[in-house]
């Protein structure tokens, strides 16, 4: 989990810069808005969408991998949650998570008070929410928010537009989204940084459907935005803030749109990056379900074993070695749960498991015709050049296997 919080946040603080450097001072909003929300989705998916693993060591056949796989997946969860520990890291980021989920759900409720406390009609194609409160206009979804007796007032028109914009362009979508996932990343900055970026491209988007598109006074609707202050998307805990100022607003209003080549190049890069990134990863195992995975060989008394060519059924006994690094700070690895089991035609045979274990002696002469040989290892212990011992976990087992002839 912590592995899988920190390449994610490591990521994000990496596409954001990139999205500083090459997008945000681009005046295409749509592009903007759509690259923002694709670069927060990507960041937290990435490493959890399945990639072929093309650099992968492991040549155990899809079908017995994955009879090993599921039948150990339970066992291997229910004694994980058992014998470990909790992380402080993971009590805190639960914690978090919990402020701001109810952050959140205090400003779902503030808006359903203002909706069960207000007169209820349809008009502009919304559902009109009148209010006895002292509000600027703002919508969510379907439902316009507005004081009472502002209806009536004409004036009110590109404000009413402003708003429709925002319904029709599922901007509320776009809101919620960024909650979630500022729930979930509470502690990386860069989230709430994206929000607000993409949030401010909702209103210039708005703004410019009011003006450009539909004609008004842009002196006029400036004017009525210093009276009314609205524009105010959709925020948990205060629905009525807005990062976004009248300044900024005011300042894009006078920016001219731009559809260039080089805004779709500055994208275009973004984009390849996320593919060479989605690449990279390919070459490894899949984080963050597995720790970093132990360099562990096949022994027999007579030297170590070729998994490709196999292991032959006279042999008496099996030994598994951690290979150190070199320069490593460690002078002594030990396996110390493993797990091995005979598989044939993608069922497991029998299987032995044991803890604190160095070498198997195996009859691998009582096994009829081919099969294969499979290692589950879940975890190891590790001593440094202090002697100091410790004990490594891995999140998800490490396979090695052969075939046996």
């Amino acid at each position: 989990m912590e592995s899988y919080l920190l390449q994610s946040s490591v990521t994000l603080a990496g596409f954001y810069l990139l999205f500083r450097l090459l997008i945000i001072r681009e005046n295409n909003q749509q592009m903007k808005r759509f690259m923002g929300l694709f670069i927060a989705i990507f960041c937290v998916c990435f490493l959890v969408f399945p990639t072929p693993q093309l650099g992968s060591s492991q040549n155990l056949p899809l079908v017995m991998q994955g009879a090993i796989e599921s039948a150990s997946a339970i066992q291997s969860t229910l004694s994980y949650a058992t014998e470990e520990k909790v992380s402080p890291w993971i009590i805190i980021y639960t914690a978090g998570v919990c402020v701001f989920s109810i952050r959140f759900l205090v400003g779902i409720f503030g808006i359903l008070q203002i909706y069960a406390n207000s007169e209820v009609s349809k008009r502009w194609g919304f559902v009109l929410v009148e209010t006895e409160a002292s509000i600027s206009p703002f919508s969510f979804f379907n439902c316009l928010f507005i004081k009472k007796g502002d209806a009536k007032k004409s004036a009110l028109d590109p404000i009413i537009l402003h708003e429709q914009y925002h319904r029709d362009q599922l901007h509320s979508v776009d809101a919620m989204l960024l909650e979630i996932l500022t729930i979930l990343f509470w502690f990386n900055p860069f989230i709430w940084l994206l929000q607000r970026d993409i949030k401010a491209s909702h209103e210039f988007l708005a703004d410019d459907y009011v003006i450009r598109i539909k004609g008004f006074d842009k002196l006029a609707y400036q004017n009525l935005l210093f009276e009314e202050r609205t524009g105010i998307s959709f925020m948990s805990a205060n629905y009525l803030s807005n990062q976004t100022s009248l300044k900024q607003r005011f300042n894009m209003m006078e920016k001219r749109k731009t559809h260039s080549k080089a805004s779709f190049l500055r994208a275009g890069i973004v984009l390849c990056t996320m593919v060479l990134v989605t690449f990279m990863t390919s070459f490894s195992i899949p984080s963050p379900f597995r720790d970093n995975m132990p360099d562990i060989k096949l022994f027999t008394s007579t030297g170590e074993i070729d998994e490709k060519k196999g292991i032959s059924k006279t042999t008496d006994k099996i030994y598994l070695r951690m290979i150190p690094e070199k320069d490593s700070k460690f002078k002594a690895y030990r396996l110390s749960q493993v797990k091995v089991t005979f598989v044939s035609d993608g069922v497991g045979l029998w299987t032995m498991e044991g803890k604190d274990v160095f070498d198997f002696g195996v009859k691998l002469s009582e096994v009829e015709g081919k099969c294969a040989l499979v290692f589950e290892v879940k975890e190891y212990m590790t001593q440094n050049k202090k002697n100091q011992v410790e004990k490594v976990k891995l999140e998800k087992p490490f396979y090695l296997n052969a075939t046996v002839y």
